[in-house]
């Protein structure tokens, strides 16, 4: 049996669900630039990975530690995505088709930094790859 506060606590999470999924859907735009400065503020510069100066390296230092933090935080979310999905749709609660884009999504995301140190020439280290 649910309680008052409880069940106010449910419509108020419902309530506030939908109005962010109206954000999004109203400002795609900006949620995109948003995402697009953070990536920017993360990656950097490559030429200030690779100089020694103090304020560089630490800039470096600090794009590299929460870069580390994103691909942890990314990959743990994949793989509960993956395994929630795979279950849902075992019980029916789910599309196999649905299941197949969340795994492509997620081998996208999984291979995102390489791809990009593919093509920027950047190995892992930083150094540029000759």
């Amino acid at each position: 049996m649910m309680t008052v506060w409880s069940k106010l606590m449910v419509e108020v999470m419902e309530r506030n669900a939908r109005a962010f999924s109206r954000f999004l859907q109203q400002n795609s735009q900006f949620v995109v630039a948003v995402m697009a400065v953070l990536a920017l503020a993360v990656v950097g510069d490559p030429a200030f990975a690779q100089s020694g100066s103090g304020a560089s390296s630490q800039l470096a230092s600090k794009g590299t530690d929460a870069l580390g933090f994103i691909q942890v935080a990314a990959y743990f979310i994949l793989v509960v995505a993956v395994i929630g999905s795979g279950i849902a749709a075992a019980f029916g609660r789910m599309e196999w088709a649905t299941v197949g884009r969340v795994l492509i999504g997620a081998i996208v995301v999984g291979l995102a930094v390489t791809v990009v140190q593919g093509l920027s020439g950047l190995s892992s280290s930083g150094a540029s790859g000759t």
